[in-house]
């Protein structure tokens, strides 16, 4: 067994279980859509909440299928352009 899948479980078994997560991502991302003060700052100002955010929806990209509401949206891409971090949606498996 890969180490990492020590620690996750099967990646064949959790892959069965994908659009579950996904739906389940998709509607978390809906409930951040309303908190989202402004597309460059999540709180209306750079904060630590983006340090912590804009990661993790980067990160999120990797994944197709989920459904990003507009202000989610809007705020990923702005943060990418901010930080010039490109977004990983090309590779998205």
């Amino acid at each position: 067994m890969i180490p990492i899948q020590a620690s996750l479980g099967d990646f064949a078994e959790l892959r069965k279980h994908a659009p579950g997560f996904i739906k389940n991502i998709s509607d978390d991302l809906r409930q951040l859509d309303k908190l989202i003060v402004k597309p460059n700052a999540v709180n209306g100002e750079l904060s630590e909440d983006d340090i912590h955010l804009f990661p993790l929806l980067r990160s999120l990209t990797l994944v197709s299928g989920i459904e990003w509401p507009s202000r989610v949206a809007d705020y990923r891409d702005n943060m990418a352009k901010q930080t010039q971090v490109n977004l990983l949606s090309s590779i998205a498996a």
